[in-house]
């Protein structure tokens, strides 16, 4: 399956969606990990400062941009 990773980010209101790549023999659970994990790797950020600056990250379709799972999301 292709995935995307898309970001609503707080300060500006923008959407981000990422470039498509494929995850093959990975389960969406597996999936969530490996993009949280990259997420906090790029920004140096844990998981529970996520909301200083999204609103909501999610993977996504790569075709149809479906929700698959959210990592995290604003309440």
């Amino acid at each position: 399956m292709m995935y995307r990773i898309l970001q609503h980010e707080k300060s500006t209101d923008n959407i981000r969606i990422g470039r498509a790549y494929e995850v093959a023999g990975a389960s969406v659970e597996s999936s969530v990990q490996a993009v949280t994990h990259a997420l906090t790797t790029y920004h140096e950020i844990a998981p529970e400062e996520f909301g200083k600056y999204w609103q909501r990250i999610a993977i996504v379709d790569a075709d149809t941009l479906a929700v698959i799972a959210t990592i995290y999301e604003e309440k």
